[in-house]
């Protein structure tokens, strides 16, 4: 299977703001093991088809050695589950301590193709990751490090989506119980996926794309110079979440 990118379609004057805008992808590098860059096919021939448990800690906080660390230490007790490992490109595989042999190690991942075949997110409680997460139906473990994610990391354990250790409170040990506690217990996949129903049946970005439309009464003109300033937003809030 080969990772690709899905390409926003064109703006049109012609065309809504709903039926015309999407999240702006791109693909991306992909290191593999401690070997050097490598492409998204050989990333993929790599998974066993054990169950996943992908991590990361977001594009500002990917440079965590020592949690890297900790989550490869706590993962690695399992038999028959494979962890993927989300790094930043300032940080080498090989400074990650305790990499489980059938780790795979990649560089500013296409997350949510992971995501889909995950039976455990552990994240920074960056909101765009717990989102990916819960409209997939995937619990967590969330580090939280700063701005929001403690606040973020709050409500994954008040909807029992998930459960959380602070960054200051992390260890090898209390992570791997936590990681055991929402693997075995049903109750958090279950309560995920009651959030995964409520995003599908919500269909936020069309109800977003409507309130927009009557409250700025665009017309396809206006709707064209409005799609362009919510990409370059979107395109900034994606280099930092």
């Amino acid at each position: 299977m080969t990772l690709q990118s899905t390409a926003a379609p064109p703006i049109t004057p012609t065309s809504s703001l709903k039926e015309r805008y999407v999240m702006p992808t791109k693909p991306h590098p992909v290191a593999s093991g401690f070997g050097p860059a490598t492409t998204a096919k050989e990333t993929w021939d790599r998974l066993t088809g054990e169950p996943l448990i992908y991590a990361s800690m977001g594009t500002l906080q990917n440079g965590l050695e020592s949690v890297f660390s900790a989550i490869a230490e706590a993962v690695g007790t399992r038999p028959g589950m494979q962890l993927v490992l989300s790094i930043s490109e300032s940080l080498e595989p090989g400074k990650v301590n305790s990499l489980p042999a059938n780790c795979i190690v990649v560089k500013n991942a296409s997350q949510i193709e992971f995501l889909k075949r995950a039976a455990l997110c552990i994240t920074h409680a960056g909101l765009n990751t717990v989102l990916e997460s819960l409209a997939l139906g995937v619990p967590m473990v969330a580090i939280p490090v700063s701005t929001d994610q403690p606040g973020v990391a709050a409500r994954i354990a008040y909807t029992n989506t998930g459960s959380y250790v602070p960054l200051q409170e992390l260890t090898t040990p209390r992570l791997s119980t936590f990681i055991d506690e929402v693997l075995t217990n049903p109750e958090y996949r279950q309560n995920t996926n009651k959030m995964r129903e409520a995003i599908a049946k919500t269909n936020g970005l069309e109800v977003a794309a409507d309130l927009l439309e009557q409250a700025f009464n665009l017309s396809p003109a206006r709707e064209l110079a409005f799609a362009s300033v919510v990409s370059q937003i979107s395109e900034r809030t994606s280099r930092t979440v």
